[in-house]
């Protein structure tokens, strides 16, 4: 019963954020919040304390990833929200595994939009200069340009994560692990 009620979970977690991501390029506090909480009850009711503790520790583990990357201005607080309430679901590894394939996702969607566009040629040229500088403790201007890039965002994270999640269900299940109770 466990099984089923955190695949659903999972699944209507990630419909609504992908949803609302689109539309309005935000995720609800309000909804990360309680599916995080409902998670830890889900988990806590089902393992007592031990199962809240696993339900606590993805959550936390996964806010403190990515509320870092937030910082660098990588993602949005919505979806480091949306990661936190995913890890109280699923546990720490399974979340963590589903950021790295999203990661993966973004860049190479956005390596297809830039070969699309044909600006992928000054994009490397600024990204190269900037590594530079920034690599050789020369200006600390790129650092700040690069954050600068990063909070215009031009596509929703939820485009990428949705197939991530999808992908790492896919190789946990390939692997003999089942994902959904890995606690």
């Amino acid at each position: 019963m466990l099984t089923l009620a955190v695949g659903a979970a999972v699944a209507v977690h990630t419909a609504f954020a992908f949803a609302t991501d689109l539309a309005s390029r935000r995720i609800p506090n309000l909804w990360n919040i309680a599916a995080a909480s409902a998670g830890m009850v889900v988990h806590g009711a089902a393992g007592g304390w031990k199962g809240w503790a696993a339900s606590a520790a993805g959550c936390a583990v996964l806010f403190a990833v990515t509320f870092a990357l937030q910082l660098a201005g990588a993602i949005g607080g919505g979806d480091a929200k949306w990661f936190a309430a995913l890890g109280s679901w699923t546990g720490a590894a399974f979340a963590f595994h589903t950021l790295l394939n999203a990661v993966l996702a973004a860049g190479l969607m956005a390596l297809v939009h830039f070969l699309w566009k044909g600006t992928w040629r000054n994009v490397t040229r600024r990204w190269t200069a900037a590594a530079w500088l920034a690599l050789s403790a020369r200006s600390a201007v790129p650092v700040g340009a690069a954050r600068s890039l990063a909070e215009r965002k031009e596509m929703p994270f939820m485009i990428a994560v949705l197939p991530a999640v999808i992908v790492t269900a896919w190789q946990w299940e390939g692997s003999g692990r089942t994902w959904w109770t890995v606690f």
